[in-house]
């Protein structure tokens, strides 16, 4: 029996690669070409994200130079407001100081009785006879009228004013002798008549709450009360209103009142006090 040749060719079938690791083959390199498409795409998406933010961070940045601008401009305004506060305030204070020195030579006389046909006359007849319960002197009147608009309900103030201080501080000194209805005051501007009804509410609050009459003191000329050594001073708020609010320094009773002048010694007027000029 013949030997089987050996040099007949190899089968070539054993080398061809199957059709299944071709497929498999083609699905990788798409699979990479989606990978990488997909890369591709995200890299543009965070540089477009990265671009957004960056312009975001630059309008912050603007944003917040803007703010601070304006936080500026409103310090500034806020600055320019307190100091036009001040010179109001100093303005209206020196208008107030003014108008007393106007008023000086007046008085305010309260409850003169008040007819409705009530002649210039009898007005002076009724003005001496309340001075004449001051004084024994004889004092001439400058002017006097009633304030205000007739009310049958209540007395208008008759206000007058005298030749001189002389005779005007006469019958002032002596407006205790008087008695309820009849009150002698002093001639003030409304500001300073508003205050001093402030400070007097205060002190009277203060003596119901127990707090000692002697702890209670006032200095109308600075518009302050003392109660137990805490300072409260009247002032005026933007919209016009008068306040009472307390200061952040204390002080000694005795070193509070000092020389409070005559003519803003108020303690004791009555409270009703706004009439007209």
């Amino acid at each position: 029996m013949a030997d089987k040749d050996d040099s007949s060719p190899p089968n070539k079938r054993g080398r061809k690669r199957s059709s299944s690791s071709i497929y498999s083959s083609a699905e990788s390199e798409n699979d990479a070409a989606d990978v990488m498409s997909l890369l591709k795409s995200l890299n543009k998406k965070m540089d477009k994200n990265l671009k957004a933010t960056t312009d975001i961070k630059k309008e912050m940045t603007d944003l917040k130079r803007t703010v601070n601008n304006h936080d500026k401009r409103l310090s500034d305004a806020e600055s320019g407001i307190q100091k036009l506060e001040l010179s109001v305030n100093q303005i209206t204070s020196e208008n107030e100081l003014i108008q007393i020195e106007l008023k000086k030579l007046n008085l305010v006389f309260m409850g003169i009785q008040d007819d409705l046909e009530e002649s210039q006359d009898q007005l002076y007849t009724k003005v001496q006879s309340i001075i004449s319960k001051t004084t024994p002197l004889d004092i001439p009147l400058d002017t006097f009228y009633r304030l205000g608009y007739f009310n049958s309900a209540k007395n208008r103030p008759v206000k007058v004013k005298f030749t001189s201080m002389t005779q005007r501080n006469i019958i002032y000194s002596n407006r205790s002798n008087l008695l309820p209805p009849n009150f002698i005051n002093e001639d003030l501007p409304y500001s300073t008549r508003k205050s001093n009804a402030i400070l007097r509410n205060k002190k009277k609050e203060a003596i119901n709450e127990g707090v000692p009459a002697d702890e209670v003191n006032i200095n109308y000329k600075m518009k302050q009360i003392a109660v137990k050594g805490q300072v409260f001073k009247v002032q005026s708020l933007r919209n016009g209103t008068l306040t009472l609010s307390p200061q952040s320094t204390s002080i000694r009773a005795g070193n509070f009142l000092g020389t409070t002048p005559s003519h803003l010694n108020q303690d004791v007027l009555p409270p009703d006090l706004n009439f007209q000029f």
